[in-house]
């Protein structure tokens, strides 16, 4: 490819913004064909980065790149400290983006927890698609770094940016909001302090904001909530559920996908864990 090509597809890529990345995400969000998108995004990924090197101030340019480094990471990626080098850079990415936006956001990490949750407070509804990328992006950090304490540690931010998120707008993502709060309360098992009603009501009402269509929140149920209370009846009964759909929502095919192999693999390993 020349360079006058590559400089054409930055420019290009750079002038549409938010639209190339949204309408990138419906192509993925649409697909059913998992391995062309996990072979497939990297190159834009990398189109991305080559662009940001001479556009270093986009804000949007770094959300678009902080979600799907998040996404990929947590979907796509297996190996273990690669997973934690994407999700890093999707974090800072979206920590970068933060500061361009707010300078308050420039030292987000170093602040107390109580100078933290007054900054969050702040937040608006112009801020929220912001606001929700950053915490994503530092769940999925988290996740990936989940043996360093210093990172785990963060935990209580995160929670609060998302309760910050649904404050301003639950339906956001389609109730992704929700269903990341879902999974925090399910984090810390029941003896140890932990809250699995309070994360299935976040779970349900993620559902019903998704319109039952998002197949991966009943799995995420069966795996995070029935689990942890040693449900086997309910477990298996969302399980099966998903296995058993056979409706095509287009804007969740590629999820759905996703869901319904996970599901056959927890059914598997049922026995193994009740």
């Amino acid at each position: 490819m020349s360079l006058a090509v590559i400089s054409g597809c930055s420019t290009v890529i750079t002038s549409a913004g938010n639209n190339l990345a949204d309408q990138l995400g419906r192509a993925v969000a649409s697909s059913d064909d998992l391995e062309t998108v996990k072979d497939g995004i990297p190159a834009y990924m990398l189109l991305l980065e080559g662009i940001m090197q001479d556009d270093t101030e986009n804000p949007d340019l770094l959300l678009s790149s902080a979600n799907l480094y998040a996404a990929y990471a947590t979907i796509f990626v297996t190996d273990s400290e690669r997973q934690r080098r994407m999700a890093s850079k999707a974090h800072n990415y979206s920590l970068a983006a933060a500061c361009l936006e707010d300078d308050d956001f420039c030292n987000l990490k170093l602040l107390k927890y109580d100078q933290f949750t007054q900054l969050i407070d702040e937040v608006d509804e112009d801020e929220v698609d912001l606001l929700f990328t950053l915490g994503k992006s530092w769940a999925a950090h988290m996740q990936a770094s989940s043996d360093d304490w210093n990172q785990v540690v963060h935990l209580p931010k995160v929670q609060y940016i998302m309760e910050r998120v649904i404050a301003i707008d639950g339906t956001i993502d389609n109730g992704n909001a929700h269903y990341y709060l879902g999974i925090i309360h399910s984090l810390v098992p029941p003896a140890l302090g932990g809250k699995p009603q309070l994360a299935l009501k976040h779970f349900e009402e993620a559902d019903q904001i998704a319109n039952q269509q998002n197949l991966m929140i009943k799995v995420t149920l069966a795996e995070r909530y029935a689990r942890v209370i040693f449900d086997r009846d309910l477990h298996d009964k969302w399980l099966k559920e998903v296995i058993a759909n056979q409706d095509d929502f287009a804007q969740y095919r590629l999820i759905n996908t996703i869901a319904k192999e996970k599901a056959e693999a927890l059914l598997k390993s049922a026995d193994e864990f009740f």
